[in-house]
Order: structure tokens, then C-alpha cells, then sequence
């Protein structure tokens, strides 16, 4: 430790120091990575009693015939995809919505693609990004269409692909969105997109998609312990630990660089000292003697040299 560091901290109180300011820098990255708040959970779907499920029927038309998994939207594939655009248009969102399967998964879809063909599918999910189209009105008679990349609650990993003609009122269009939604839609294909440099699939409906309904916002509840998180409590303690470091190393630099302040030299007395009282008086001296301008007086009077 150099001579500065040691005349303004004493012992080891430098590296404890050293050592809590490590704390607060390691600290704050992992608050931000490992603590940040998550969304309030949300109560899951009312389960769906296992004797009142029927029979999965696909729609086995001829157009339907016509789909290719995995891979883009095809020529070929527009019969399919006309008639079940003009199924949702007919179909009352209401009357979809209550024969909408609530038993059908992401890997169902995923694994065996052709016995859903057609069938009505209700998910909830956030809706991450939303685009919209400009088709035949010969298909769409509005002339635009819709597209949501949605992650289901029941799979957060891989989405689903919604195509909608009914925008909802309020819908906005872009990327790195977090909007609650319902969807309600006939299963169709598996769609290939590219993600990066890797193939990967989605399962594409077309129905209708809807605004969930966010909770009421609270009043403002008083600071009570229970309301704490431990995002809460990491923030507190390393507010503490960086507040600490920085009053004392502010006290230890006040008290060092204040005026009038002169170090005071320990005398041996003229007479000497005895030898078993020289270990002590050597533990008193202080950390720093003197530099060569100061007028110091010499430890001991050598009158026997003046003499000669």
C-alpha cells in the first residue's frame, strides 16, 4: 500500500472498503439480469373436464389437400386459405369463440399437423408483433388483411401466426410489442419462416383476434414490507454498501487534506531509553516522518560531539 493510501485509511480499512465497492459493481448487473420485476401472474385456464371432449373432426376438403407443412404460403394453398378467411368472416366472434377447442396445444399442431386441419382453436397469449397487408379484394373484401405473431401461455418459447381481416378496435401495428390477446381461429398449416439462419415453423390460423381485458390498476398501497420484492431488497442493500463507502472515504479525505494539521515527531528523551522500553516507543511512531524542509529538532543532543 502506498504511503498516500495509508495516511488516509488505517489497517485494513482500505481493502474492506476495496472489497464492499466490489460488491455494489458486481452487485448491479445482477440485479438488472437475475432481479428485474416480472409481469403478475396470471390465473391459468379453467381446465377442460375430460368427459364433456369430443371427437376431433378436420376438415377433409378437397382444398385442404392441396397444404404443405413447414413451408411459405403456396400458390396452391390460396383455395384453402380463401375458404377458411370467409369461415371466420360468417362465424360470429361469439359463436367461435364457444366452439373453439380449448384441448388442442402448440404440439399437437406441431406433431401431427393434418389431423387439425380446419379446426377451431382458442389460446391466450401476448401478441409480440403485428403487420398488416395489402391483398386481393377478391379474397379479402376489405382489401387488407392482418398477421400477429402471438406466444401462447402454454408454450412462451415458439409462436403461433394468426391471419385476421376484423382488426379490434385500438390495434396497433409494429414489432417488440407486449399486448395481452384472445385468439380465436381455424387451424390451417405449419408456416416456414426463417429466423436468423435457422428453418423454423409456426402453426398458422385464421379467425379472430381480441383485447384481453387488463385488471383495474390499484390504488397505490402504503410501503409495507410484504409489499417488497427482492428486486426491492438487492437495490436497498447495495444503495446502503455504495452510501457507506462513500461517506467514510469522503470523512478520511476531509480529515487529511484539512489545514493546520502537522505531524507531531516523537522525542526520545535526552537521557535515552531503557532497553526494554524501546520496542514501545518505536510502535508509537507515526506513519509518516517528516520530509527534509521541516525544521525538525534531532532525536538526541550530541554534546560530545560539539565538544570535540
Amino acid at each position: 500500500m502506498s504511503r498516500s493510501a495509508a495516511s488516509l485509511f488505517r489497517g485494513s480499512e482500505l481493502p474492506r472498503l476495496m472489497f464492499l465497492l466490489a460488491i455494489v459493481l458486481a452487485g448491479w448487473p445482477m440485479v438488472v439480469l437475475f432481479a428485474r420485476p416480472k409481469a403478475e401472474d396470471k390465473p391459468p385456464p379453467p381446465p377442460v373436464a375430460a368427459a364433456r371432449l369430443t371427437p376431433v373432426v378436420p376438415d377433409d376438403g378437397v382444398e385442404f389437400q392441396a397444404l404443405v407443412d413447414k413451408k411459405a404460403i403456396l400458390p396452391r394453398e390460396t383455395a384453402a386459405f380463401a375458404t377458411l378467411l370467409k369461415r371466420a368472416r360468417e362465424t360470429p366472434a361469439a359463436e367461435l369463440s364457444a366452439k373453439a377447442r380449448r384441448d388442442i396445444f402448440w404440439t399437437h399442431l406441431a406433431e401431427r399437423p393434418e389431423r387439425y386441419r380446419g379446426v377451431p382453436v382458442h389460446f391466450e397469449g401476448t401478441a409480440r408483433k403485428i403487420l398488416t397487408y395489402e391483398v386481393n379484394p377478391a379474397m379479402v373484401p376489405s382489401g387488407r388483411l392482418y398477421e400477429a405473431w402471438i406466444y401462447s401461455d402454454e408454450n412462451t418459447s415458439f409462436p403461433y401466426v394468426l391471419s385476421f381481416e376484423d382488426p379490434p378496435k385500438g390495434l396497433e401495428i409494429g414489432h417488440e410489442m407486449h399486448r395481452r390477446v384472445t385468439v380465436d381461429g381455424y387451424f390451417m398449416k405449419l408456416l416456414g419462416y426463417r429466423a436468423g439462419d435457422t428453418n423454423r415453423f409456426a402453426p398458422m390460423l385464421v379467425g379472430r383476434l381480441g383485447w384481453q381485458q387488463a385488471p383495474a390498476p390499484a390504488a397505490a398501497p402504503m410501503v409495507e414490507l410484504r409489499n417488497w420484492t427482492k428486486r426491492d431488497g438487492f437495490v436497498l442493500v447495495f444503495v446502503l454498501l455504495f452510501g457507506y463507502i462513500l461517506i467514510r472515504a469522503f470523512f478520511q479525505i476531509r480529515k487529511a487534506i484539512a489545514p493546520g494539521r502537522r505531524t507531531i515527531v516523537a522525542r526520545a528523551p535526552d537521557e535515552g531509553l531503557p532497553p526494554e522500553a524501546v520496542a514501545d516507543w518505536l510502535q508509537n511512531l507515526p506513519d509518516e516522518l517528516p520530509g527534509p524542509e521541516e525544521d525538525v529538532p534531532p532525536l538526541r543532543e550530541e554534546r560530545h560531539l560539539n565538544d570535540r
